[in-house]
């Protein structure tokens, strides 16, 4: 769903040249077309596209929900807001022709009209934005984010595309999901990912899968170069599993029998110089209490760094990282991260994307 027009007791012709009180998709279809006819008669320079896009920009949310969602889109068209707004003379400041998303997908940064790279960012420190000739240009490069590797899921819905959806899960935890879309076309999805095993899991409400009952569709799964996974025919469901290997980690320094090594990777954000340390702690031996044995300033604030710290391997160690300004490092102010690996092991957190401190906890504490 995409957008919404009024579909409840709408006073309807009806047989025998009298009128009714209908309700229906049939009701609120006519009023959403009859209103982009309309404006696009008055702005006959903006493509459909535009249009499009303007009634979008410009509905009324349902209900005092301003997110788009799945039952109502972005909301009830308002054909006095769209025309004011297309009235400006620029077609909503849309691109002319960009790439149909379709529903909650259709308004991104890659449908504007851009005039520096700034207005093209999105706020994901795995992709570089760009503004090319007015277009925003989005390139996915995780070594930016310091994840592993990216996953790419092409699907190409059936005839009933809003039957579909799909997600990728790490532990039961929702990574990644798609659908259910808006028409039977391809759609792709690229996410940088973290090491670690995944499950993708594609669905069908209707049980009879994307091929090859009601049309040719067919998915497509790949990690980085590598294809994972290809299908269509299926019933109400179908799994698949994969797991993504570490890459090669920097060379760490060299430590002492009884202790091993903590590597910590971190691309700061814009004012990380100013903002954030590092704090390295040692459980006491009665386990009551941390002692500081280490606190780190990062020297940049936009290379990365990486710190090679030897610490024993008997004990239990907290690193914590803290940011005066209580936003994290990303994404407000850039697009920051960093990594934690003890020994061969990469240290599973959460973005740090807001708040003072993020703490991990590791080594031998039990």
């Amino acid at each position: 769903m995409e957008l919404s027009g009024p579909g409840t007791s709408i006073h309807s012709t009806s047989k025998n040249n009298t009128y009714a009180y209908l309700s229906g998709t049939s009701m609120a279809t006519p009023h959403v077309s009859a209103v982009a006819g309309l404006l696009w008669m008055q702005f006959p320079t903006c493509t459909n596209q535009q249009i499009r896009n303007v009634l979008a920009k410009t509905s009324k949310a349902v209900e005092g929900n301003y997110d788009c969602t799945e039952n109502t889109g972005f909301g009830v068209v308002q054909a006095v807001d769209a025309y004011d707004v297309l009235s400006r003379g620029d077609c909503g400041g849309f691109l002319n022709s960009t790439s149909s998303k379709g529903g909650c997908q259709q308004l991104d940064k890659y449908s504007i009209s851009c005039t520096s790279s700034s207005n093209c960012d999105d706020n994901d420190p795995c992709t570089i934005d760009s503004c090319e000739s007015g277009m925003c240009v989005s390139q996915i490069n995780c070594s930016n984010c310091g994840k592993s590797e990216i996953v790419k899921v092409d699907i190409r819905p059936d005839l009933y595309p809003y039957e579909v959806t799909w997600e990728i899960t790490k532990n039961n935890v929702n990574i990644i999901a798609g659908g259910p879309y808006a028409e039977a076309k391809l759609y792709s999805t690229s996410k940088c990912v973290d090491v670690g095993s995944y499950e993708f899991t594609i669905y069908d409400t209707y049980g009879d899968g994307i091929c090859c009952v009601e049309g040719n569709g067919s998915y497509n799964i790949t990690v980085g170069t590598t294809a994972i996974k290809s299908g269509g025919s299926f019933e109400w469901s179908e799994s698949t599993n994969f797991t993504i290997n570490p890459s090669t980690l920097p060379p760490t320094s060299p430590c002492k029998k009884y202790e091993k090594n903590l590597l910590i990777q971190f691309k700061p954000d814009k004012f990380s110089k100013r903002q954030n340390n590092f704090l390295i702690h040692k459980q006491n031996w009665a386990k009551t209490g941390w002692k500081l044995i280490k606190k780190i300033q990062p020297s940049s604030s936009s290379e990365l760094m990486t710190y090679h710290i030897c610490l024993k391997k008997w004990a239990c160690h907290r690193f914590r990282i803290t940011d005066k300004k209580k936003n994290g490092i990303c994404c407000e102010n850039g697009g920051g991260w960093y990594n934690v690996h003890w020994g061969d092991e990469k240290l599973d957190h959460d973005p740090f994307i807001d708040g003072y401190a993020q703490t991990i906890t590791f080594g031998n504490c039990d």
